[in-house]
């Protein structure tokens, strides 16, 4: 294993820079390193009972390419838990040895500013729980790396050892790598652990007061005491991009107009579960040429703030994109009795399928339910709508 995985790293770090230079789609690359970790890890992995996979890049080039282990019990899923990862340097100068928290999870579930201080918060419990290995130390991890991803896979470090991009010293990662993953698979065997690493945070971990002030206070008084945190989520809706709402930058920048948007996604996400209200989707996909991409929950006004609504759970719901959408094009309304009523003109159309007929969903605390002329309102308007677009959300 020793000669193969110093084989590996000396071939990634000097391959790699020139195939990034190319275009992505379509590049042998990513294969030839999925490829060539199976080789030199592949036997290892299998006598420990890891999982192996690596980082290669979806759509694009990453900066920070990698190759992980993980057992079964501490990385349930790639996106969060535990894992045993070689991660290179931005530029190809070294690489690390890294044990390392996954993110993706828990940055969708509660934005990237609170998923920073929850890796240091758990990488902080491992390291005061366990008795690390001497070598493995070194609490800082440095990449070199511009990108977020980057810099989250800094975050993300428990602990581990960085290598120069020197001969001499990668001798030493094989052998270094069969000491740290005794010490992770001994980890698997630490209930505390094992649940501290798979848990999911709950946004309202977060921000507990949002949903119940936004039941609460006065429609003044919770614009005047979360002013602040709206702009915050305004500035993280620049920085992620298309992230944040919706998916798009357009949603994106129409969510910022409307005070207090994301502070009423993040207060109905604490209050419903996690789905369309409508249709029940957790998620949406909507295929983009070869990609996929995948869409967040919407905050939707019944009454929209056009019509003087108001930013608060009782004139909210979570919908998906596309019903979203047909609820603000009057495509489709709610009856008193909280059953969906979808237009007669669209009710052959795919993205509607199924709907008409279907129960509203319930919140979880009756004091976020939806206000009867809120309801009536859009009903009105829905109706008095004999022609809305047919076109595609």
């Amino acid at each position: 294993m020793h000669e193969e995985l110093n084989a590996l790293l000396s071939d990634v770090l000097m391959s790699f820079n020139d195939a990034r230079a190319q275009p992505f789609q379509g590049h042998a690359w990513p294969r030839w390193f999925e490829s060539a970790s199976k080789r030199a890890l592949g036997d290892f992995a299998s006598s420990h009972n890891l999982r192996l996979t690596t980082g290669s890049g979806k759509g694009t080039w990453p900066e920070i390419p990698w190759v992980g282990l993980g057992h079964k019990r501490l990385a349930q899923k790639w996106q969060k838990g535990l894992y045993v990862t070689f991660l290179f340097n931005a530029g190809l100068d070294g690489f690390a040895l890294s044990l390392q928290q996954g993110m993706t999870e828990i940055r969708e579930a509660v934005g990237m500013r609170r998923c920073r201080p929850i890796l240091r918060e758990r990488a902080a419990a491992i390291r005061e729980q366990t008795k690390i290995p001497p070598i493995f130390r070194n609490e800082t991890l440095d990449l070199g790396a511009s990108d977020r991803r980057g810099r989250m896979y800094q975050v993300a470090h428990v602990c581990g050892r960085s290598y120069p991009a020197d001969l001499a010293e990668r001798l030493n990662a094989g052998r270094d790598l069969e000491e740290l993953v005794n010490y992770y698979i001994s980890l698997a065997e630490v209930d505390e652990i094992v649940e501290l690493v798979n848990a999911t945070p709950r946004l309202e971990d977060g921000h507990p007061e949002i949903a119940r002030d936004s039941t609460t206070l006065l429609d003044h008084q919770f614009e005047r005491k979360y002013r602040k945190l709206i702009a915050e989520l305004a500035d993280h809706a620049r920085e992620e991009g298309d992230s944040v709402v919706g998916g798009t930058k357009r949603k994106a920048t129409l969510a910022m107009r409307r005070l207090g948007q994301e502070a009423l996604r993040k207060a109905l996400l604490t209050l419903y579960e996690p789905r369309c209200a409508a249709c029940g989707d957790v998620v949406v996909i909507a295929d983009r040429g070869t990609r996929a991409r995948r869409f967040s929950l919407h905050a939707a006004h019944v009454v929209g703030i056009e019509f003087g609504g108001i930013t608060r759970v009782y004139n909210g719901l979570l919908l998906c994109p596309n019903h979203h959408w047909g609820f603000d094009n009057l495509c489709w309304w709610i009856e008193d009795d909280l059953t969906i009523h979808v237009a007669e003109p669209f009710r052959a159309q795919a993205w509607f399928g199924g709907l008409h007929g279907r129960r509203l969903a319930d919140p979880i605390h009756e004091a976020a339910a939806l206000r009867p002329e809120a309801i009536r309102h859009h009903r009105r308007r829905a109706k008095k709508h004999e022609h809305p677009s047919t076109s595609s959300p």
